[in-house]
């Protein structure tokens, strides 16, 4: 038996050739009218309508063969096998031919089945290449989509990196700048406290001792000038009949204070009390400089000036400095020339005795309007470290608050 072609092969198969086994060279008359049979088969292309010896059921479906193949056109290898089928079923062979016939029909029915397969194939081929282009434009199409979709998901990363390092630089700032004013927040809180717990009441304010303004943070002139104003006592002479105390020369008045002075017996008396200049002042008093202001000030204690008034001019006394101070909108119910009203102002303004020497209104009486409530006053104090005070803080009037200020000189 015969090899089928190689697979996919384009050359026809050879058609076998048919040998008959030896010892038979006789051939019957069926024999010989199957041989006619395939000469007027492979010559025609169909089968005839009667054959001598096929009877009954067997030339019936030839008949019907027959009539089916009149029908298409027949190829020549079906041809072939439709002569060799007819032979194996009229001329009935041997069964060493019977076998090799039934191979070559076996062999041509396969080698029909493949060319039918190349058939189809080439006709699907057209279609299989036309769906192959587009299918290969779809995906060229769709890779340059995915291609754009992506370089712009990668310009979007890009930006949001950019973006995710600008805000993480941001929140670093603010970082920085939280902690910052979690410090300085701290120092507040702090300060707070403090300030809480050494908060103290109007009252105790009112209690304390006043404060006399830092020495560092003044100029030091102004320094001198009130070094020198605390270490002055000024001396109003009322000189008797026949007595004239400014009749004598400094040096003399000097040499007659030092004197007086060196009389006073105390225990409390400073290691040295001089005066070290005078001068006269224009309304007849004398104004002495002494060496200190602890000398000027034990000097102004009541017996002191009393013992040295007595021993240097008779009727004379020695006057406190004083300072006067602007009272604005001050109730009219107040008597600048009642002394019982300037304790009572000192006493609620928690000053100390006779700090208040006198006061008087800045505009006369007679001329208020009708139905004036409050009118400006002038207050004179004997204390600077008070009148600062005062000014600083502001002083109750008969329970108005009123802010007094320095009176200044007014030009000539």
């Amino acid at each position: 038996m015969m090899k089928p072609p190689n697979k996919g092969g384009t050359e026809k198969p050879a058609i076998p050739t048919i040998k008959l086994p030896p010892g038979n060279q006789h051939q019957t008359r069926a024999a010989t009218q199957a041989a006619s049979i395939t000469i007027a088969v492979s010559t025609q292309g169909v089968q005839p309508k009667d054959a001598k010896g096929i009877k009954g059921k067997d030339a019936e479906n030839n008949s019907e063969e027959a009539t089916s193949t009149n029908n298409q056109r027949l190829t020549t290898l079906q041809t072939v096998t439709q002569a060799i089928l007819v032979i194996l079923k009229q001329a009935k062979p041997e069964k060493k031919v019977k076998t090799l016939l039934e191979d070559i029909v076996n062999f041509i029915n396969i080698a029909e089945e493949k060319e039918k397969e190349r058939s189809a194939n080439a006709v699907l081929q057209p279609e299989v290449s036309t769906l192959h282009k587009a299918i290969k434009q779809d995906l060229s199409r769709m890779h340059e989509a995915l291609a754009k979709q992506i370089d712009g998901v990668l310009d979007t990363a890009s930006a949001t990196l950019e973006n995710t390092d600008k805000a993480l630089a941001v929140a670093q700032n603010l970082n920085e700048a939280t902690k910052e004013i979690s410090s300085k927040v701290g120092k507040v809180n702090d300060a707070a406290d403090k300030i809480a717990s050494e908060a103290q009441t109007y009252r105790e304010v009112l209690a304390r001792s006043p404060t006399v303004a830092s020495k560092l943070a003044l100029d030091p002139k102004v320094l001198g000038d009130m070094e020198r104003k605390a270490r002055q006592i000024l001396i109003d002479i009322f000189d008797e009949d026949g007595n004239n105390t400014l009749a004598s020369s400094l040096t003399e008045l000097i040499a007659k204070a030092n004197e007086a002075i060196g009389k006073i017996a105390d225990a409390d008396k400073p290691d040295k009390v001089t005066v070290e200049s005078a001068t006269q002042t224009r309304k007849g008093g004398l104004l002495m400089t002494l060496n200190s202001k602890e000398a000027a000030s034990w000097l102004r204690i009541p017996e002191h000036e009393i013992a040295f008034t007595e021993s240097f001019s008779k009727g004379s006394h020695i006057r406190a400095r004083t300072y006067n101070l602007i009272m604005p909108r001050v109730p009219i119910i107040f008597e600048p020339d009642n002394k019982s009203h300037h304790r009572e102002l000192e006493e609620a303004n928690n000053l100390a005795e006779f700090t208040i020497r006198r006061a008087r209104w800045i505009k006369p009486i007679e001329r208020r309007r009708a139905g004036q409530t409050h009118a400006f006053a002038i207050l004179v104090i004997t204390s600077a470290e008070y009148a600062n005070t005062l000014i600083r803080d502001g002083m109750s009037i008969c329970g108005v608050k009123v802010r007094p200020t320095k009176q200044k000189t007014e030009p000539i």
